[in-house]
C-alpha cells in the first residue's frame, strides 16, 4: 500500500510541476502573443482599441490617445446605462466626435451592439489641435466557441483627403446634374451592347421613363425603342443605332420620339462612344435635341419650296439665272428640255452651263448684241426686254423674247440676273407676214392712185376735144352747106372761139387728188 500511495503522489507532483510548467510556457506564450499584436496594433498607420461586450473600452492604442490628446483614465468608462449610453459616456465622445456627426454615430454603435454584427462607420473626430478630420473606423466581435460575444476590436483611419476628394467628386457630380438639367438637351448612356444605364432629368420628365422602367430580364435594348421611338421610325433608328455600336461610328440620326402625354415630338440624336485609354468602349453618351419647331418649319419650307419649283416647272416660260462673272447659273425645266441640256447628267450639265452656254446658243448673228444688251443690264441693273433667235433642241432657231431683271446688293450692285424666255417665233412670223402684207398694199394702193388720176386726165382732157370735134363737125358741115364763099367758115371759126372762151380756166388743166 505504502507503495501504491507513493506512486500516486509522485504522480500528483509530476503532473503538478507539468501543469505549472505548461500554465507558465502558454502564459509567457500569451504574452508574447499580446506583446506582438499590441507592437502590431500600435505599429500600424490607423488607431486600434477594443472594447467589452458592452461596449465599453478597455484598450486604446497609444498612438490614438496621443493623436486625440487624451489619457486612458479618461475614456475607461465602467459603467453603462442598460437602457442606452449613460451621460458621462456621451460626454466622453462628444469631446471627440464632431456635433453634427454625434447622434447618427452614437444610434450605430448602439444598433451594432444590439444586433452583433461587423460595422463600419464614417464620422469626423477632433485631433487634439481642435481640427475636426474625417475617420472610417471597422469593428468586428470576437466570439467564443459557444458564439458568445467576447470583446469588440475595432480600427479607424484617417481618410480627410480621401473624404474631401470625394465630397468634391460628389459635389462636382451634383453640379454637372444641375448643369445637365439646365441645359436645354436631353442628356442618355447606354452600354456597349445598347442598354439605357441613364435618363437626364429633363429627358425623365419628357418621355416619362427611366432607364428602371424596363424590365432588365428582357431585351432593354428593343424594350427602351419600342416604348420611346415612334413607331414609323423604330427601324431606321435602330439600324442607325446598331451600326454605331458595332463600327463605334458616332450616332447621328432624326426620329420622333413620344412623349409622357402619347405625342410625338422630331428630335436630334447625336451620341459619341466613351472609351478608356486602351480605346475600348466604356459607354455611350448621347444627346436628344427637340428640333420638332424647326422641323415644321423646315417642312414648310421645303413645301414652298416644291410649290414653288412645281409653279416654275409649270408655266409656260423658260426662266434662268445668271451671275456676271460665272454666267448661267440655273436653267427651269422647261428651258432645260426646250435647249436639250435636260438630258445631260448633273455634273456635265454644270460644266455645260460654264462652256459659254448662252453664247452657244444664240444665233451667230445675234450673238453680239444681246451680249452687249447682257453686260448693260449687269451693270445698270435695270430691267430689260429684248427679242433673238435661240437654237432649240433639234437645231433649230427660234424667235424668243428675254425679260430680265438685277437682284440688288446693299450697295446698290447687281448680285444675279433673273430672267425669263418666250418663245415668240409664230408672233414674230406673223408680224413678218403681215409687214409683207402692208407693203404690197401700200403698192397697190399707189397703183389704184396712179390709175384714178389718169381717169381725171382722161376725163378733164376729153370734155375740150368732145367740143373741138362738135364745132369741127358743124364747120364742116357748115361749108358743105354754105352757098356763099367763106362766109359759113368764118362763122363756124368764131362760134368755136366764142365756146373756148366760154369754158372755166381750170378746166383746162387736169386736177389730182390725194391719197
Amino acid at each position: 500500500m505504502d507503495e501504491i500511495y507513493l506512486a500516486v503522489a509522485a504522480a500528483t507532483g509530476v503532473g503538478f510541476c507539468i501543469g505549472s510548467y505548461t500554465r507558465h510556457w502558454f502564459g509567457r506564450h500569451e504574452r508574447r502573443i499580446d506583446k506582438a499584436a499590441r507592437a502590431i496594433v500600435e505599429g500600424m498607420p490607423g488607431h486600434g482599441w477594443s472594447n467589452d461586450p458592452e461596449g465599453r473600452f478597455t484598450y486604446v492604442s497609444p498612438p490614438a490617445l496621443k493623436y486625440y490628446g487624451v489619457e486612458e483614465k479618461d475614456i475607461r468608462l465602467m459603467e453603462r446605462n442598460p437602457h442606452g449610453f449613460h451621460d458621462a459616456y456621451v460626454e466622453m465622445l462628444a469631446k471627440l466626435i464632431h456635433p453634427d456627426d454625434l447622434p447618427g454615430t452614437l444610434e450605430n454603435w448602439a444598433e451594432t451592439l444590439s444586433s452583433g454584427d461587423p460595422a463600419t462607420y464614417e464620422y469626423r473626430l477632433r485631433r487634439h489641435d481642435g481640427v475636426y478630420r474625417w475617420h472610417r473606423l471597422a469593428v468586428h466581435p470576437s466570439r467564443n466557441e459557444t458564439g458568445t460575444i467576447t470583446a469588440w476590436y475595432g480600427t479607424q483611419i484617417d481618410i480627410e483627403d480621401q473624404k474631401v476628394a470625394q465630397l468634391e467628386l460628389q459635389w462636382r457630380k451634383q453640379s454637372l446634374e444641375r448643369l445637365i438639367d439646365a441645359v436645354p438637351v436631353n442628356i442618355w448612356t447606354c452600354t456597349p451592347s445598347g442598354d439605357a444605364t441613364y435618363f437626364s432629368r429633363r429627358l425623365q420628365d419628357l418621355i416619362g421613363y427611366s432607364p428602371d422602367s424596363f424590365d432588365p430580364s428582357e431585351d432593354l435594348f428593343r424594350q427602351s425603342n419600342n416604348a420611346i421611338i415612334h413607331p414609323d421610325d423604330v427601324r431606321a433608328a435602330e439600324a442607325s443605332l446598331k451600326n454605331s455600336l458595332e463600327t463605334g461610328a458616332p450616332l447621328s440620326g432624326r426620329w420622333r420620339i413620344r412623349k409622357a402625354d402619347g405625342s410625338y415630338i422630331w428630335t436630334e440624336q447625336r451620341a459619341e462612344a466613351f472609351k478608356d485609354v486602351d480605346g475600348n468602349i466604356i459607354e455611350w453618351i448621347g444627346l436628344a435635341i427637340d428640333i420638332d419647331e424647326f422641323k415644321r418649319e423646315e417642312d414648310a419650307v421645303r413645301y414652298r419650296e416644291q410649290e414653288l419649283q412645281l409653279l416654275i416647272d409649270t408655266i409656260p416660260m423658260m426662266i434662268w439665272t445668271a451671275k456676271y462673272q460665272d454666267g448661267p447659273l440655273f436653267f427651269s425645266k422647261p428651258l432645260l428640255e426646250y435647249t436639250g441640256l435636260g438630258d445631260i447628267e448633273g455634273t456635265k450639265r454644270t460644266e455645260a452651263f460654264s462652256q459659254q452656254t448662252m453664247h452657244d446658243l444664240i444665233h451667230p448673228d445675234d450673238v453680239t448684241e444681246i451680249r452687249a444688251a447682257f453686260n448693260r443690264g449687269f451693270v445698270s441693273g435695270e430691267v430689260m426686254t429684248v427679242r433673238y433667235r435661240f437654237r432649240r433642241s433639234d437645231g433649230v432657231y427660234r424667235w424668243v423674247e428675254s425679260r430680265s431683271a438685277s437682284s440688288l446688293g446693299k450697295r446698290g450692285e447687281t448680285m444675279r440676273r433673273y430672267g425669263c424666255l418666250i418663245d415668240v417665233h409664230e408672233e414674230v412670223e406673223a408680224n413678218s407676214a403681215l409687214q409683207g402684207i402692208q407693203e404690197r398694199l401700200v403698192k397697190a394702193s399707189r397703183a389704184s392712185s396712179l390709175a384714178e388720176l389718169s381717169a381725171a386726165i382722161a376725163h378733164e382732157v376729153n370734155q375740150p376735144l368732145s367740143a373741138i370735134v362738135s364745132n369741127s363737125t358743124k364747120c364742116c358741115q357748115s361749108i358743105r352747106n354754105s352757098r356763099s364763099d367763106g362766109q359759113g367758115c368764118k362763122r363756124c371759126s368764131r362760134s368755136y372761139q366764142l365756146h373756148s372762151l366760154s369754158l372755166p380756166a381750170g378746166n383746162c388743166y387736169p386736177t389730182t387728188r390725194k391719197n
